[in-house]
């Protein structure tokens, strides 16, 4: 009996290999993510410190340059946590485009499974009909030496 090949086996590990490599590139766009996060959280950090000691020195007395500085730094701080939000947007929507792109790489490599096990099952029947033709003829042959 003539052993299953299925013939796209390396079409199929390549699009494994494509799989692979979605799974890697979503993984490195959440990685960026989340240092992102963390960058925008330290930012906010940094914010509420100087806000705190700012009103500390209000409390006390500041110069107006000293106030101005401080002032100048909590818009700076701002502006770098508006642009920290705006690439955290940018990373989102990567993510949803490279999740899709991964879906799609999933269901490129069901199918070939998919087509792989129903032609292999289709061999096995194809044996065992074989086996069955076989197993018949011989009956048949007995059956005609003894009569």
């Amino acid at each position: 009996m003539k052993k299953f090949r299925f013939r796209l086996n390396s079409i199929v590990a390549y699009r494994e290999y494509l799989k692979k490599k979605a799974q890697r590139q979503l993984f490195q766009i959440r990685q960026k993510q989340q240092r992102l996060v963390e960058k925008k959280r330290g930012l906010e950090a940094e914010q509420a410190d100087t806000r705190q000691r700012l009103q500390a020195m209000i409390g006390r007395g500041v110069a107006v340059p000293v106030f101005e500085l401080h002032t100048r730094h909590l818009e700076s701080l701002s502006e770098a946590i508006a642009g920290t939000d705006g690439l955290l947007k940018d990373q989102e929507r990567e993510i949803k485009k490279q999740e899709q792109h991964l879906k799609e790489r999933l269901a490129a490599v069901k199918i070939l499974e998919r087509l792989k096990d129903r032609q292999h099952q289709a061999h096995d029947e194809k044996i065992n009909r074989e086996e069955q033709k076989v197993m018949d003829e011989a009956a048949v042959m007995r059956g005609g030496l003894t009569t």
